[in-house]
């Protein structure tokens, strides 16, 4: 994947007015420094995944990262090629890397600039989302881009922790379409010290399909990449996907203007996001198999 990740955010706008509501920039990820800005995690993947995440400089060693050189350049990052025995138990997969942000973040718009993508292929799940603090999933999940094997069109999730969280499914304007409507992962429990909560009943979360057919991997690199943009408030979350050169140009100002984004993807309402997502950091990831692209 190659990226440059620009954030905007505030829990409230830089100003507004009937027409406009503008975010002031007051965070970037982007350049000779972007990986300073995450751990590099080496756990074993909590989705069951074929897959070996390696830690900075095992990763460096085998090839898998490209450092920007400089403060405009794009940061590269991806998996080994060296083909591994799925029987054998002491391999726990294909060399790949899952870098998770060292900075936490409640409510605002969040900008990805994203250069290429892994493409479609069976068995892979490329994922860039946000998770919170503490016990996984109790403040909460935001899936931005996330796709497994050969699918083309992107989908949005939410993952939610013991507090009720249902999507509104009528009347909200969207291009794309509610799948799954309950965000409630946990039923009750504690967590158990490993980073996940007790009690699962079901991992689905809440999904909205995108109405887009090239959002997400062969296509998507192929017309160049793409912007991603996400809007969080109390109320709502927003995502938009654009294609290169189909950006809304209040973007590139350093100050965007939200209302010429458009219908989004998806938008998530009737929830009480304030009280079910806060404290979130980035994730990149890529996995193989697993429990979704098995």
């Amino acid at each position: 994947m190659r990226s440059s990740l620009s954030l905007l955010l505030g829990a409230t706008p830089l100003f507004s007015s009937v027409t406009a509501i503008y975010y002031a920039q007051s965070d970037v990820y982007q350049g000779s420094n972007f990986f300073d800005r995450f751990d590099f995690m080496t756990f074993d993947d909590p989705t069951s995944g074929y897959v070996d995440y390696k830690s900075r400089s095992d990763a460096d060693s085998l090839g898998l990262l490209k450092t920007a050189s400089s403060t405009t350049g794009s940061n590269k990052w991806g998996v080994g090629l060296k083909k591994l025995d799925p029987y054998d138990n002491s391999i726990r997969g294909r060399p790949s890397v899952r870098i998770e942000g060292t900075t936490s973040y409640t409510k605002g718009l969040f900008i990805a600039d994203i250069a290429h993508m892994p493409g479609n292929a069976c068995g892979v799940w490329p994922a860039f989302w946000t998770i919170g603090s503490g016990d996984w999933p109790y403040n909460g999940e935001i899936d931005i881009i996330e796709g497994v094997n050969m699918l083309t069109s992107n989908k949005n999730s939410l993952h939610s922790g013991n507090k009720q969280c249902t999507l509104q499914t009528g009347g909200v304007s969207m291009t794309g379409s509610v799948a799954t409507s309950n965000c409630q992962t946990v039923a009750s429990g504690t967590g158990q010290g490993t980073g996940v909560a007790a009690n699962f009943f079901d991992y689905t979360g809440c999904g909205i399909q995108s109405a887009k057919n090239d959002n997400f991997g062969t296509p998507f690199n192929a017309g160049g990449g793409g912007t991603y943009a996400m809007e969080w408030t109390d109320n709502f979350i927003k995502i938009w996907s654009f294609p290169r050169g189909y950006e809304p140009p209040s973007i590139k100002c350093g100050a965007p203007d939200v209302n010429d984004f458009g219908l989004p993807d998806a938008y998530f309402s009737g929830c009480d996001i304030g009280a079910n997502f806060k404290e979130n950091r980035l994730v990149f990831d890529t996995t193989f198999c697993g429990t979704w692209a098995g």
